[in-house]
């Protein structure tokens, strides 16, 4: 069983994760916004079509990897705050 205070550091070690995962979740967003750039820049540049298919390829590869990353971090992001919200029922430790 936990005691009020063990709640109340739980609590806020939880609010601290849920931040990180906000700014992991943040620089997976940007990273898969600059990959777009990054293909539509390649689109017009490069002359070379294989060269133009390989990196269009890696481009593809790592924006779903970013897709893949920003699921999980709003995924984990849900889960905290469910657990946020169990500790603040738990002896009202809001």
């Amino acid at each position: 069983m936990m005691t009020r205070d063990e709640a109340v550091k739980a609590r806020i070690g939880a609010l601290k994760l849920e931040r990180l995962y906000h700014a992991y979740r943040a620089a997976s967003r940007a990273s898969a916004m600059v990959m777009t750039r990054m293909s539509i820049e390649l689109e017009g540049n490069e002359q070379d079509p294989n060269r133009r298919f390989k990196l269009q390829q890696r481009l593809m590869r790592e924006m779903a990897v970013s897709r893949e990353n920003d699921l999980v971090f709003q995924n984990r992001i849900e889960q905290i705050r469910r657990r946020i919200a169990e500790l603040d029922e738990y002896e009202g430790t809001s």
